[in-house]
């Protein structure tokens, strides 16, 4: 893909990015409901797991917002449970922000 000039470097040069939003959404809209789903899950998973605690709070609503579009995939008790929490304050600190939408978006998943 970066040889056919979809993708380019990040800034960072940790990983590659695309090069126009058009050309995501195109790759995206290949993948079926399911898939998307999974794909976010996974990575809600990833980011969750590997981002460093110093910046977790910088992209706890990019966490929760893929945990949201993927959890109904998730089957292990703790998994869900942590989930759950994470949901739930996303809910809070959305509601905080008079975000109402997006909280009720978050409690809705905390349930």
């Amino acid at each position: 893909a970066i040889q056919e000039g979809l993708l380019v470097k990040s800034p960072d040069r940790t990983g590659v990015t695309f090069v126009h939003d058009s050309i995501q959404s195109a790759a995206y809209s290949l993948l079926d409901i399911d898939n998307q789903s999974s794909f976010h899950l996974q990575l809600g998973r990833l980011l969750q797991t590997k981002l460093f605690p110093c910046i977790y709070q910088q992209h706890f609503f990019t966490i929760a917002n893929q945990l949201a579009r993927g959890y109904k995939l998730i089957t292990e008790r703790e998994e869900r449970i942590d989930a759950m929490q994470i949901f739930l304050i996303a809910g809070e600190k959305s509601r905080a922000a008079s975000a109402f939408p997006e909280a009720q978006y978050f409690f809705a998943r905390a349930i």
